[in-house]
C-alpha cells in the first residue's frame, strides 16, 4: 500500500514486485520477460511494464531475463572466429588471445536536507 484510506482520500495501492499496474485493465499484470536476443532497455516498475530492445550490432543476449540489458559479443583478437556473434549467441574464438567486455551499471541516490 502507497498511502492509506484517510476521511479525504481513498487508499491507494501498488502492485508487487514482478507486476505492474496496466493502465488499460487496472489491474496488476505480471511485468514482461526479454526472450533471447532481446535485452532490458527500461525495467519492470509497479506503474510501468518492461521495455525489452533488439540486440543489435555487437550485442547479444542468450537468456530470457526480466533484469539484464543486450551484452557486449567477445572480440577474438588474435584468434581464429569460430562462430560470429548474432542477437542469441555470443562469439565462439579458438585460440590464445581472447578479450570480452564488461558493462558495469552504477545506480546512484542523491539525498539532500535543507536548514531553515
Amino acid at each position: 500500500m502507497k498511502a492509506p484510506c484517510t476521511d479525504s482520500n481513498d487508499a491507494t495501492c501498488v502492485c508487487n514486485y514482478g507486476y505492474y499496474m496496466n493502465e488499460l485493465s487496472q489491474r496488476c499484470e505480471p511485468c514482461t520477460r526479454c526472450p533471447e536476443g532481446k535485452g532490458m532497455l527500461l525495467s519492470c516498475e509497479s506503474d510501468h511494464d518492461s521495455i525489452c530492445e533488439e540486440c543489435t550490432g555487437d550485442t547479444y543476449s542468450d537468456q530470457e531475463s526480466s533484469r539484464e540489458p543486450c551484452i557486449p559479443c567477445t572480440t577474438c583478437d588474435d584468434a581464429e572466429v569460430l562462430q560470429l556473434c548474432t542477437s542469441f549467441t555470443d562469439t565462439v574464438c579458438q585460440g590464445k588471445a581472447i578479450s570480452s567486455h564488461v558493462l558495469v551499471i552504477v545506480t546512484c541516490t542523491l539525498s539532500f536536507t535543507s536548514k531553515l
